[in-house]
């Protein structure tokens, strides 16, 4: 994760005014020395200008929703960017480079920053070309013709920028070409190639509808294109893995939708362009396409960004119910809360909207089962009720019940099982451990040598050998981090006093870091920081004292906690420096600096005890 100096995140926020950013966004006039507009956020619908924004003071505040804050919390609320990806897009905005810790890696990284660029650059190009192109068609074109039978108005087209490539093989290399543009560069975009016999390029995409895939911060990753004609394969076409394009970590339609997933508090998920771009236009807008490839790991994350809220929309034919059947496992690692809808007769998205509208699809997701329950029920479709097929299930569920990170629902969904095989829950919490005990020795079979002696001196599960081992932490650590877990006012304090400065153990500032490091990744949803923390520690039992909402909801006893862990801690970090530098001293007992450290670290403990 990027981390930024203060100095250069001032220089970059006084290098962006205010009024220039949110004017992208809604249109402000003047009222007194202050600006007035309609409120841009997606949740906050109105009709009377209540939006202010202070030229003076670099402030935002809206009287209706009480948003407000600088750029920096303008980009978080509206886009749902983390911090570090605010400073960027505002640094690239004011073109201001972004540090790099050392000459060679300046470098190295700066040729890395200028072809990336130079690749933005070819496919904003690319881009411009194929809208031009949609453009000029005439209405009787088979690529207009196309997208108004399915229902595409002209509004929509343009939001999402479609374009269209035409039949010509040369039409775009030749046009590269007479820009001078680096073509071996365009080629490893996919967008030409080289011919056999060497000499001159052709066009990759022909004759297809184009839609471009851009990043939440407005760049052009890469390009989806689909076929016109029936002679013509494969039906979808994509840009190929490239710097700037990883299928794996990117979804179609966060530039337009993410501001509507924050105003909603969850993401529809589908599987393909035209049922994003459908439904959007229907007016369920906070949806995002996964591009038709496999659900990721990193797609998952990515959602989280914006909610941990998630309902799959797959197609309703067996290649949609096997996409959410291998998307659950990751939704459940990952710790988002998620559903599944299955829509009837086979229908994809985009057709069930034009059949039955946008009201009876907004009241089946209403009606979406949770993702674990669908999977369940879909285990369940064929059950007769005899012992073989309730094992043949079990083998089914217990796999992917250990995926789950919050250890809270598996207990929950033990009860779900229990419940629709007729089984006791206790034999089956007993069964489960069964199961997860055979998978840690089957896991043990390929660990190394010290992880292997780790499990054997600690009696650690095999499975938690991969996460961060806290139980050398001190007591006061695990206390301070239980508090900031508990409390975000405490978490936002501790960033501000540098808490990490008074950890003392090394097991202990990593777990600190790790607290930090999750609840910057998304710092709008608190609520998930906890679960997050406890599925990458061990053991959990040292973290779960947080959720004790009766101790840490009490304002004094936190303060109070606060503060003597903080001192405690402090002291200790004094104690270490002056046994070093007293140590110093029986080495070169006239050391002039070792004894003005000294009176530096009274005086800081002096000024620490006032806290």
């Amino acid at each position: 994760m990027a981390r930024y100096t203060q100095d250069f995140i001032d220089k970059v926020i006084e290098a962006n005014n205010l009024v220039d950013l949110i004017s992208q966004y809604t249109q402000l006039k003047p009222s007194g020395s202050n600006l007035m507009g309609l409120c841009p956020f997606p949740s906050h619908k109105e009709k009377t200008p209540s939006f202010s924004v202070s030229p003076q003071k670099q402030f935002y505040h809206c009287f209706g929703c009480k948003k407000g804050g600088g750029a920096v919390h303008f980009l978080q609320d509206y886009n749902g960017m983390s911090f570090p990806e605010a400073i960027e897009f505002l640094a690239n905005r004011a073109s201001i480079a972004l540090p790099v810790e050392n000459k060679a890696q300046s470098s190295m990284e700066d040729q890395e920053r200028q072809r990336k660029k130079y690749l933005e650059k070819i496919n904003e190009l690319a881009r411009n070309f194929y809208v031009k192109n949609f453009e000029n068609l005439s209405k009787e074109h088979p690529a207009k013709v196309y997208l108004k039978d399915r229902g595409i108005t002209a509004e929509t087209i343009e939001l999402f920028q479609i374009g269209y490539a035409p039949e010509s093989w040369s039409s775009f290399s030749e046009l590269l070409a007479q820009k001078k543009v680096n073509l071996p560069m365009a080629q490893d975009l996919g967008l030409i190639k080289l011919k056999s016999g060497g000499g001159s390029y052709f066009d990759i995409f022909r004759n297809r509808i184009l839609f471009p895939i851009i990043s939440p911060m407005g760049k052009t990753l890469g390009f989806g294109g689909r076929v016109l004609s029936k002679e013509d394969q494969p039906k979808y076409l994509n840009s190929p893995e490239s710097i700037l394009f990883h299928k794996s970590k990117t979804l179609y339609g966060l530039h337009e939708t993410a501001k509507h997933i924050l105003a909603e508090g969850y993401t529809l998920v589908v599987e393909g362009y035209m049922d994003l771009v459908s439904l959007y236009q229907s007016g369920v807008q906070n949806v995002v396409a996964n591009l038709g490839t496999a659900f990721t790991a990193d797609h998952a994350k990515l959602l989280r960004k914006y909610s941990k809220n998630v309902v799959l929309l797959f197609d309703g034919d067996s290649a949609g119910q096997m996409a959410t059947e291998r998307a659950l496992p990751i939704l459940l690692r990952e710790g988002l809360s998620a559903k599944a809808l299955t829509l009837p007769d086979n229908l994809d998205p985009d057709d069930f909207v034009k059949k039955y509208g946008k009201d009876e699809l907004l009241k089946r997701i209403s009606e979406a089962k949770d993702v674990f329950l669908w999977f369940l029920q879909k285990c369940l479709k064929s059950f007769q009720g005899n012992a073989t097929e309730k094992v043949q299930i079990l083998d089914q569920i217990f796999p992917v019940l250990d995926e789950v990170a919050d250890y809270r629902l598996v207990n929950f969904y033990l009860a779900d099982v229990a419940y629709y095989l007729e089984m006791d829950k206790k034999w089956l919490e007993r069964a489960y451990i069964a199961f997860r005990k055979n998978d840690s020795n089957k896991k043990e079979q390929n660990l190394t040598v010290q992880e292997r002696e780790r499990v054997q001196n600690t009696g650690e599960n095999t499975s938690d050998i991969s996460k961060l081992d806290i139980k050398t932490a001190l007591p006061e650590e695990i206390e301070l981090a239980n508090l900031v877990l508990a409390r975000e006012d405490y978490l936002k304090k501790s960033l501000e006093l540098n808490l990490h400065s008074v950890f003392v153990t090394e097991s202990g500032k990593k777990m600190l870091q790790l607290i930090i490091d999750e609840y910057r990744q998304d710092s709008n949803d608190f609520a998930r920081l906890g679960p997050s923390v406890l599925a990458k520690i061990s053991p959990i039992s040292l973290l779960t004292k947080h959720m004790d909402v009766s101790f840490y909801g009490d304002a004094e006893k936190a303060s109070k906690l606060f503060q003597l862990c903080f001192q405690k801690l402090n002291k200790e970090v004094m104690k270490q420096k002056i046994r070093g530098f007293r140590q110093d001293l029986k080495v070169d007992g006239s050391s002039e600096d070792a004894l003005k450290n000294m009176q530096s670290i009274f005086k800081k403990q002096n000024n620490k005890k006032e806290l």
